[in-house]
């Protein structure tokens, strides 16, 4: 009877439609559904389907166009004559558009390939996100829309990947199982019959036109990282292969970290991967809950607390016991502080460091500064001037992204100052102080001053949606994280990531990464929190403001400058002294109020403090 009810439930479910497939078997994209925004449906005149075997960035060929004004709160469909198998599709909004659209479905046939149904979403990145906004325009709900912040270029995509091109090569050994060898070994790469194999071991992105042609093993004589790409003929290149290969005479270190946060800890899992490139083999423990601050981690994970309040407390809740029961032997930790209560947060950070402290005496705490996008920087407690601080009288608003950045990291400094104040632990906690680098990427981008890379072009090139630096789980670039990482190798082993740290998984050039990997380490070295920091003698020369004082009618952006080569600053806008551990860290911008008055401090690692520099600027 039981068997006869399972065969009848099974005949009564709808049958799962087909996708059309070229002759070599990949999915073909020949039909969009879309439902407009409200108010939004003229800005979807002109919008256009095109697919793209080059790259999930370039190389778009247009296969449809809208070429009326669709309907209003209902679902509009298109069916193009396709024939060729694309992995990257997406919509993109004509001129002017923002490219503001509600829903979006790309499907083959009557198949639905969109998102998890198939593909991989990604899109234009927004800088700012409003409740409403959803940049994939793919969350099934029809009261949210994508709207991006730039009128022009703004699209919404989906990466079919496996479906419409090779799987990723395999590596034989393979590295996730054997990774160290004690004498020289040839590595294999293998990918289905017919496909094309490039690699590089430079660390930059294989495709159809660079890269070395794979024709037989390739020989690893020391530490060797292999990027891979199957490419089948007329189709799209692979998602990548990457291997780290190390040989034990040239392993330059073997530890073990653990780090505990929300899904801005989590971007970072490649971490190891990226310090393999340098020699350096960490053995990486990971325990994340999306959004969730400090407190929270402590009562799901070692504090099982109120557990009934927390969604998924109960599997999350296992996987802490299960990482915490398979850590061995902790080198060194990571907190994300990010409760906006520096009493409460500093209260927990110091449960955590008290665990570990217990069961690894000599492992180093260490605060990351996370780097999260718009929606996260402006809509911090932090960013809007809502949480005090023991730095300075009066917390301000930011005004920049860049400002954002250094009130986030004020917060993270007066929680690391409480912590500090215990003093009960081996290994004196330090702050990663990642925030910068983001601050600082995003400043020399607009100023020019990373060549390939054009003003404005920040967040399209460094974030995957308006919270996380992209990593390689969305559409495998994985720039964002790359920078932060870089702060990571730098402060954890105490040298520059410079020649160092291949930008795998990224789309940065060598000259790119360059900039970036010696940005990282001047942070580091001259951040007195990390631990490098030297005092010298000869002083800084003191800031130079410019503008230099005048009278100001509106907000204005002032700049710091010192003659002394190198030179970072510290500032402060409501009367306090600001020091080298007091202030706000400049980041490139300062927004001046009419009736203001600007004191900042210059220093450099190895040499004395500047003498302080006051400027007012009086309202006009």
């Amino acid at each position: 009877m039981k068997l006869a009810f399972l065969l009848l439930s099974l005949l009564s479910l709808p049958a799962v439609a087909a996708p059309v497939r070229s002759p070599d078997g990949y999915v073909i994209i020949n039909k969009v559904r879309f439902f407009p925004a409200p108010g939004g449906e003229s800005a979807m005149l002109g919008g256009k389907i095109r697919g793209s075997n080059t790259s999930y960035n370039s190389g778009y060929q247009t296969l449809a166009e809208i070429q009326s004004v669709p309907p209003a709160n209902t679902w509009t469909e298109i069916d193009f004559p396709n024939q060729t198998p694309y992995r990257w599709i997406r919509y993109e909004g004509p001129p002017g558009s923002h490219g503001k659209i509600a829903e979006i479905e790309f499907y083959s046939g009557d198949a639905n390939m969109t998102g998890a149904n198939g593909g991989n979403a990604f899109g234009t990145v927004m800088a700012t996100a409003p409740e409403h906004v959803l940049w994939q325009a793919l969350d099934k709900k029809n009261d949210t829309w994508f709207e991006a912040d730039q009128p022009d270029g703004a699209f919404v995509a989906n990466d079919l990947q496996d479906r419409a091109t090779a799987p990723a090569p395999l590596f034989d050994p393979d590295p996730a199982k054997a990774s160290v060898f004690d004498s020289p070994v040839d590595v294999a790469v293998k990918s289905i019959p017919g496909a094309q194999i490039r690699y590089t071991l430079d660390g930059t992105w294989p495709d159809a036109t660079h890269g070395l042609v794979y024709t037989q093993p390739i020989k690893v004589t020391g530490n060797t990282s292999i990027m891979a790409v199957a490419i089948p003929p007329g189709r799209a290149p692979s998602r990548f292969a990457w291997g780290n290969f190390f040989l034990r005479p040239d392993l330059r270190s073997d530890t073990e970290s653990f780090h505990i946060g929300n899904s801005l800890t989590h971007v970072l899992a490649n971490f190891p991967k990226i310090a393999g490139t340098a020699g350096r083999k960490d053995n990486f423990d990971l325990w994340v809950r999306p959004g969730a601050p400090t407190i929270e981690m402590w009562n799901v994970g070692p504090g099982k607390t109120d557990l009934a309040r927390y969604r998924n407390a109960e599997v999350d809740g296992k996987k802490w016991d299960g990482a915490w029961k398979n850590a061995a032997n902790v080198n060194y930790f990571t907190l994300q502080p990010r409760d906006w209560n520096t009493d409460e947060e500093a209260a927990y950070e110091e449960k955590f460091c008290d665990l570990f402290h217990q069961r690894f005496p000599n492992a180093e705490p260490w605060l990351y500064s996370e780097c999260g996008s718009y929606n996260v920087m402006f809509g911090s407690a932090s960013s809007k001037g809502a949480i005090p601080s023991a730095q300075v009288k009066t917390v301000l608003p930011a005004l920049s992204w860049e400002e954002a950045c250094s009130d986030m990291l004020l917060y993270v400094e007066d929680v690391h100052t409480k912590l500090l104040a215990l003093d009960k632990y081996g290994k004196r906690p330090r702050i990663l102080p990642s925030v910068l680098i983001v601050a600082w990427a995003k400043n020399l981008i607009d100023q020019g001053k990373v060549p390939g890379l054009e003003p404005g072009s920040f967040f399209d090139a460094c974030y995957q949606d308006c919270t996380h630096p992209s990593t390689p789980t969305i559409s495998q670039e994985g720039n964002g994280a790359y920078l932060v990482m870089l702060t990571w190798y730098a402060a954890f082993f105490r040298e520059s990531p410079e020649g160092k740290v291949l930008p795998m998984s990224t789309t940065f050039t060598p000259a790119q990464s360059a900039i970036f990997q010696r940005l990282a380490w001047d942070i580091v070295k001259n951040y007195p929190d990390c631990g490098l920091y030297e005092k010298g003698i000869e002083p800084v020369s003191p800031p130079i403001p410019s503008p230099a004082v005048s009278a100001l009618s509106a907000n204005h952006v002032v700049t710091l400058t010192s003659t002394t080569p190198g030179a970072w600053f510290r500032y402060t806008l409501d009367g306090t002294t600001p020091t080298r551990t007091r202030g706000y860290i400049y980041c490139g911008v300062i927004t001046l109020r009419p009736g203001m008055t600007l004191k900042a401090i210059a220093y450099k690692s190895g040499m004395a403090d500047s003498p302080i520099t006051t400027a007012t600027y009086p309202q006009k």
